[in-house]
C-alpha cells in the first residue's frame, strides 16, 4: 500500500499520447509567442556580425534578380538564402529579415513534426521535441554557445538542426493507420528534400537515418521507403526546374570539400563537453535496458542519433549542444512504455532525464528572448542605412589600436605588396567602416556601377544599393568554402566588376592580405586607384583585352 502523501506524489510524465487539440495548440501558442518577438524587424548581434551581412547580400542579390547558387556560389543550399529574402518582404528591412524568415520556416517544419509525433508519445515529451525545434530554428542563438553571444547568423544551421530532429521523429513506433502513413511519406520526403536545399550535412544524416529504418519488419520500414522516394523525386523536379541551382550548389559543395576539411577535432574532446547531456543519456538508456525484451533496432537508431550529433557539432564548432537529443529520448520512451514494469514511471524517468538536459539551453533561449524584448541598453551601434536602422551590434573584446591616416600616396602596386597597412577592426567598429566605404563610394561616382569587395564578405554593393549581374561567390572563407587553388583567374573573378572595393579596416584581415597576394598580378595590370578613405581603397577595373 502506497502510504506517501498524495500530494507530495511525482506526477506521471507519461501518461496518454499527444493528441492533434494538444499539438495543435502548443504549435500556435509556441509560434505566437516568438512571432511576437521575433517578427517585429529587429536584430541583435554579438558574434558573426560578418555572416549576418553574407545573407544581407545574399537578400539584395535576390532582390535584383540573381538565384541562389546559380548566380552566387555557395556551399550552402538556396533556402537559407531565400526564406530571408521572403521574410525581408514581409519585414521591409535587412534588420529582422533573417528572424522573420525563420518564423517562416519554422512553422511547416513543426506542423511536420505535430504529424510525426500524434498518438506516438506522451504529451510532455511532445512539447519537448516541439519546444526545441521552435527555439533553435527562430531564438538567435548559435547552438551551444552562451547566451550573451547573441547571433543570428548561420541561421542555416539552426535550421537544419530543427528539420532534422522533426524528421528524426520518424523512428518512432508506427500505429496511426494507412492514411496517416501515406500522409507522413510526404511530410518526411518534404523535410528530407530540405535538409538538402539548406546544407549537405544534415541531409546525409536524415537519408542515413531513413536507410536504418528499413531494417524494421513493420510500418516504419515503408514509411522510411516512401519518405526516400518522395525525397528523390522533389529534388529532381527542382533539378528539371532550376538546373542551374541544382548543379551551382553541387559544384560549391565539392569545392568545400577540396578547399578545406568537415572534422576540426577529435570526437572525444567533443563527447567530453557535451558530457552532462550524455550522462542524463546513458540513464534514460539504462532505464530502457532494464527491459528484458528491448528492440535493439531502437539502441542502434539512439546511438546513430548520438554519433551524427557530436559529428555534426565538430563540423560546426559548436561544442555545447546537440539538437537532435530529444529525438533519442523519445525513442527511449517509446521502449519504456511497453515494458511490463511499471512502464508509465519509467517513461517519466526519461522524460524528465529530457527536461533537465534542455534546462540549460532553455535558460538561454529566455535570455536572448528577454533581450529582443527590451530596448537596447547602453551606447550601441547602428548604421544610418533606414534598412539597418533596428540591427544593434554588441561588443565583447577590448577596443583595437587606432590606426594613423595614410600620408603617403595609395597605388596598386603599394597595396598589393603590404606597404599599405591592412589592420583588423571591432564588430561596433564596423558601421563607421561600412558608412565610410558609402560615402567614398558616393564621392566618386561609382555606387550606380557593379561593385565587389575584395574581403571575406562583400557588403558594399549592398550599402549603396548598386546593380548586381556580375556572378560571384556568396563568401570567401579560404580554407573553409575555397582555396588558393580553387579560386578563378583574375579576369573570371572580377568579369563584369567595373570596380573593387579594398578595405584597410575588416573584421576578416586575413582573408583581404590573402586575396591580394593570389589577385597580385592580376590587379597591377588591370586596375588602377580611383581614391581612397581611411578605411577603403576604391579601384577601377580595367578588363582584360
Amino acid at each position: 500500500m502506497n502510504r506517501f502523501p498524495r500530494a507530495l506524489r511525482v506526477p506521471v510524465l507519461a501518461g496518454g499520447t499527444a493528441s492533434a487539440a494538444f499539438l495543435l495548440l502548443a504549435c500556435m501558442l509556441i509560434i505566437g509567442a516568438l512571432a511576437a518577438v521575433y517578427g517585429r524587424g529587429i536584430s541583435h548581434s554579438a558574434v558573426f556580425v560578418t555572416d549576418s551581412f553574407v545573407f544581407f547580400d545574399g537578400i539584395h542579390r535576390i532582390a535584383n534578380g540573381q538565384t541562389p547558387n546559380a548566380d552566387f556560389w555557395s556551399p550552402v543550399g538556396p533556402l537559407p538564402y531565400l526564406f530571408p529574402y521572403f521574410g525581408y518582404l514581409i519585414t521591409g528591412t535587412y534588420a529582422g529579415a533573417v528572424e522573420m524568415g525563420s518564423l517562416l520556416i519554422v512553422t511547416p517544419t513543426m506542423a511536420a513534426a505535430s504529424v510525426l509525433l500524434w498518438k506516438r508519445t506522451p504529451p510532455m515529451m511532445a512539447l519537448l521535441v516541439l519546444g526545441t525545434i521552435a527555439a533553435v530554428m527562430v531564438v538567435p542563438l548559435v547552438p551551444g554557445m552562451d547566451a550573451d553571444q547573441v547571433s543570428h547568423a548561420m541561421h542555416y544551421n539552426r535550421w537544419g538542426w530543427g528539420i532534422l530532429l522533426s524528421l528524426l521523429t520518424i523512428g518512432l513506433p508506427a500505429r496511426n493507420g494507412a492514411v496517416w502513413g501515406c500522409v507522413v511519406v510526404v511530410l518526411a520526403g518534404g523535410l528530407l528534400a530540405a535538409l538538402f536545399l539548406i546544407k549537405i550535412t544534415y541531409f546525409l544524416v536524415g537519408s542515413a537515418y531513413l536507410l536504418l529504418l528499413l531494417f524494421y519488419p513493420d510500418q516504419r520500414r515503408w514509411l522510411a521507403l516512401g519518405s526516400l522516394i518522395t525525397a528523390a523525386g522533389m529534388l529532381a523536379l527542382a533539378t528539371v526546374i532550376y538546373p542551374e541551382m541544382v548543379f551551382g550548389y553541387i559544384a560549391s559543395i565539392q569545392e568545400a570539400l577540396h578547399a578545406g576539411k568537415a572534422v576540426r577535432g577529435p570526437y572525444l574532446s567533443i563527447a567530453f563537453n557535451v558530457r552532462d547531456t550524455l550522462l542524463l543519456l546513458a540513464l534514460a538508456t539504462y532505464t530502457v535496458l532494464l527491459r528484458p525484451e528491448i528492440d535493439w533496432r531502437d539502441l542502434v537508431l539512439v546511438f546513430f542519433i548520438v554519433v551524427t550529433g557530436i559529428a555534426i557539432i565538430d563540423q560546426n564548432y559548436q561544442f555545447k549542444f546537440i539538437v537532435t537529443f530529444p529525438a533519442a529520448f523519445a525513442l527511449l520512451v517509446a521502449n519504456a512504455r511497453t515494458g511490463s514494469d511499471a512502464p508509465a514511471r519509467s517513461a517519466s524517468v526519461i522524460i524528465a532525464c529530457a527536461a533537465i538536459a534542455l534546462i540549460p539551453f532553455a535558460l538561454d533561449w529566455s535570455r536572448v528572448t528577454l533581450l529582443h524584448i527590451r530596448a537596447p541598453q547602453g551606447n550601441v551601434p547602428g548604421l544610418t542605412d533606414p534598412k539597418f536602422a533596428e540591427f544593434y551590434i554588441y561588443e565583447n573584446k577590448p577596443p583595437t589600436p587606432t590606426v594613423p591616416p595614410i600620408t603617403e600616396p595609395v597605388d596598386v602596386g603599394a597595396l598589393v605588396d603590404g606597404k599599405v597597412p591592412i589592420t583588423h577592426v571591432r564588430k561596433t567598429d564596423f558601421p563607421s567602416v561600412l558608412e565610410d566605404g558609402v560615402r567614398l563610394l558616393k564621392s566618386a561616382g561609382a555606387d550606380r556601377s557593379e561593385i565587389t569587395t575584395l574581403d571575406f564578405l562583400n557588403t558594399m554593393p549592398l550599402m549603396v544599393d548598386a546593380p548586381r549581374t556580375a556572378k560571384g561567390y556568396s563568401w570567401l572563407h579560404l580554407g573553409r568554402n575555397v582555396g588558393e587553388d580553387t579560386l578563378p583567374d583574375g579576369a573570371t573573378m572580377f568579369k563584369g566588376i567595373a570596380y573593387i572595393m579594398v578595405p584597410l579596416r575588416s573584421p576578416e584581415h586575413p582573408s583581404v592580405i590573402k586575396l591580394l597576394e593570389i589577385y597580385g598580378d592580376y590587379l597591377k595590370a588591370h586596375a588602377e586607384v580611383v581614391d581612397h578613405s581611411a578605411s577603403w581603397v576604391l579601384l577601377r577595373h580595367k578588363p582584360a583585352g
